[in-house]
């Protein structure tokens, strides 16, 4: 099932203050305090416009940059699985890209801050975009469980996760960027659901809470 460890160890104490310096700037450039300076200081209409479509560029960046500072390089080998088990490790981390993608496309290009950076290269005065990025509105106003909105209330942060956690050939460091990336997937869900909340209230928040799980169960 599992093949013979390497000894080699990999730079775990450098990756650590990398990824955690990333998690800490993306977390604070999500803020309504650093979303309220730069409105301040550029204007409305440069921050609707830009803000959101930037900040999914530098996630997209840093997370690329630091995955490959993860996976090249020297590391020590805690487990490694062989097949069939392997299929099954990688089959999951398929199904989990794909859940992932639905969830954006239940979101829809708002969450890429499409319409306000269109509205903005129109010449146009683009809205902000929504605090809570979540599931779907139903017709009669209540927040829709249906596709992986049903499976877990934040799909865009479990789902990415598994995909890590799901890895078939556990090193020391995939092992510790897996825990930091989790640990940032609950403390950022904790928060999305205080956005949620503000957002469409609490007795509406609270039925939908009945009808979808905070994490995959009840």
């Amino acid at each position: 099932m599992a093949r013979p460890q390497t000894q080699e160890r990999g730079d775990v104490k450098g990756m650590i203050p990398v990824t955690v310096a990333f998690i800490v700037a993306k977390s604070l450039l999500a803020s309504r305090q650093v979303k309220g300076a730069v409105e301040r200081s550029l204007g409305a209409r440069v921050r609707n416009g830009l803000y959101r479509p930037l900040y999914i560029v530098f996630s997209a960046v840093g997370a690329i940059l630091i995955v490959r500072k993860v996976y090249k390089g020297p590391a020590k080998v805690l487990y490694e699985l062989r097949p069939p088990f392997s299929w099954l490790m990688r089959a999951g981390q398929v199904a989990c890209v794909l859940a992932t993608v639905e969830a954006t496309r239940v979101i829809g290009p708002g969450f890429f801050g499409a319409p306000q950076l269109r509205a903005f290269v129109r010449g146009g005065s683009p809205a902000a975009e929504p605090e809570a990025q979540g599931p779907a509105l139903e017709a009669g106003g209540e927040l829709a469980s249906r596709s992986v909105f049903g499976i877990t209330r934040h799909p865009n942060n479990w789902f990415p996760t598994s995909i890590f956690l799901l890895e078939p050939r556990m090193t020391d460091k995939r092992a510790a960027f897996c825990a930091l990336v989790a640990f940032h997937g609950l403390v950022g869900s904790v928060h999305e659901e205080y956005r949620l909340r503000k957002a469409y209230g609490d007795a509406r928040y609270d039925r939908y809470t009945k009808k979808a799980p905070f994490l995959f169960g009840r």
